[in-house]
């Protein structure tokens, strides 16, 4: 099983990089966003899911744990495999993705090709528990995801303060790694009022 590969990115495509490691070239499928980050003969590091079915094997790369984790959430529902998940992966920034399975949107969900209102359904239910309070780092951003209840008893009592919505979502969006579900109230004011 492999778990983990460093090499040179030979071939790039919007889906999927060879790997070329020791003289042998790996198709790895990723993220379609990764293509953008990523350029040919650049050494990197990928964590690795390796599918194996009796007539395939194929493998799925990500280039954070974190982001490999919440794929392998998202392939253990029914009805959605390797393919899917990683279509869904593509389809929204991981912090986002999370926003949207805690706030049970599943209007945002069906947006992705190949994902119908019961498969949404289904993803809300499996993942709600399983996500809050799960952090992320994707590009950099550091997100503690605090949970949903906490997030708009802060937006409540900053909007009577006379902040507008936008202006909370931002201060959210930059302060989101200083913001902890344990905090109080008042703390959680205090990190987002600093930013606005």
């Amino acid at each position: 099983m492999i778990y983990s590969i460093r090499g040179t990115i030979s071939f790039l495509e919007e889906e999927f990089l060879v790997l070329e490691v020791q003289g042998i070239g790996y198709q790895v499928f990723i993220p379609s966003f990764y293509s953008s980050k990523l350029t040919t003969n650049s050494d990197i590091f990928l964590w690795i899911y390796h599918h194996i079915r009796e007539d395939q094997q194929v493998l799925f790369g990500f280039l954070k744990q974190d982001e490999k984790n919440l794929f392998l959430k998202l392939i253990q529902i029914s009805g959605i495999g390797p393919k899917v998940a990683l279509k869904i992966l593509s389809s929204f920034p991981p912090q986002d993705f999370v926003r949207f399975i805690l706030e049970s949107n599943i209007h945002a969900l069906v947006q992705v090709p190949g994902i119908g209102k019961k498969v949404a359904e289904r993803m809300v239910m499996e993942l709600k528990d399983k996500l809050d309070g799960v952090a992320l780092q994707t590009e950099g951003f550091s997100s503690n995801v605090v949970s949903n209840e906490f997030q708009k008893d802060l937006m409540a009592a900053l909007k009577t303060l006379g902040y507008t919505q936008d202006e909370v979502k931002r201060a959210f969006q930059q302060c989101a790694s200083s913001l902890q579900d344990k905090m109080s109230l008042e703390e959680g004011m205090k990190v987002l009022l600093k930013q606005l």
